[in-house]
């Protein structure tokens, strides 16, 4: 059923909801224009009518985000979060975005709830959102690659914020063997070169140059994914400190630190401009 809403009883101008069965919010431009710059801008370069379709926001939410605007309490939750942030980004409404945000980081911060809402977070580009699912995935990594798919595009970027982090709360082999596990349980039909060559520049994200020899030797096991002469060159390194061109391809061959004390490097504390999108 169409909503006719309103927040004042002398409109001049009037937003339409198609996908709401042509819901309307009637209300006037000053208010609008003195929240938001971009409601300022597109008023001020003049409309051609004073009726705006909006089909990307329901008119649950825009009612939501005015009622915010006008110092209101409102409800974020896992059910409209994410068309929150939305309008917040769309509209460049600060405060919303800070609203969404203290829910994302009081309610998004497990491994199911990072791995089925990041494709979603991570376009919006904020700082203070991708920091927080960067604390997730470092305090969660066994829990997170148990349930990655090597098929997902978005999973193994999710695995390469876990590799680049100096700090984890397992070790180097522990974090191999998770990694093997996942590829060999959702493989399906690629070949074995293809698996490393979807993994491509993330294998070097291990560090296998930070494991003992014993752990290399294991590491050497079919499927691997080093070559026989990498795993050779890595253990003369263990051994001996002999350099090779092997080590060339790690960007880091130094151990992470393991503990969880090391997380909070993360600081959950932010200014607005980490709400800027980089």
């Amino acid at each position: 059923m169409a909503k006719n809403l309103a927040d004042t009883d002398h409109p001049d101008v009037t937003f339409v909801f198609p996908n709401d069965g042509e819901s309307t919010f009637a209300t006037r431009k000053f208010k609008l224009a003195q929240w938001s710059e971009v409601f300022a801008k597109m008023f001020a370069s003049g409309l051609e009518s004073d009726r705006i379709i909006i089909k990307d926001i329901t008119i649950g939410s825009f009612y939501k985000m005015i009622r915010h605007l006008n110092g209101e309490e409102i409800t974020v939750d896992e059910s409209n979060f994410l068309e929150m942030l939305h309008i917040s980004r769309k509209y460049f409404l600060n405060t919303l975005t800070s609203k969404v945000y203290s829910y994302v980081q009081n309610y998004i911060v497990n491994s199911e709830s990072i791995l089925k809402y990041y494709p979603d977070i991570k376009k919006y580009h904020l700082t203070l959102l991708d920091n927080h699912i960067k604390r997730v995935c470092i305090r969660f990594p066994n829990e997170i690659i148990d349930n990655m798919n090597i098929n997902c595009d978005d999973h193994l970027e999710m695995l390469k914020i876990i590799l680049e982090s100096d700090f984890l709360c397992i070790s180097e082999f522990e974090l191999y063997t998770k990694i093997m596990k996942m590829i060999k349980q959702t493989i399906n039909d690629y070949t074995w070169d293809e698996v490393k060559g979807k993994l491509g520049k993330l294998i070097y994200l291990i560090r296998f140059p930070a494991m003992t020899v014993n752990e290399l030797i294991q590491c050497a096991k079919p499927l691997s994914l080093l070559t026989v002469e990498q795993i050779m060159n890595l253990q003369l390194y263990v051994m001996e400190g002999i350099f090779t061109e092997t080590l060339q391809l790690f960007p880091n061959i130094r151990p992470r630190i393991n503990g969880m004390n090391q997380v909070a490097t993360y600081n959950h504390s932010y200014t607005l401009k980490d709400l800027i999108p980089y």
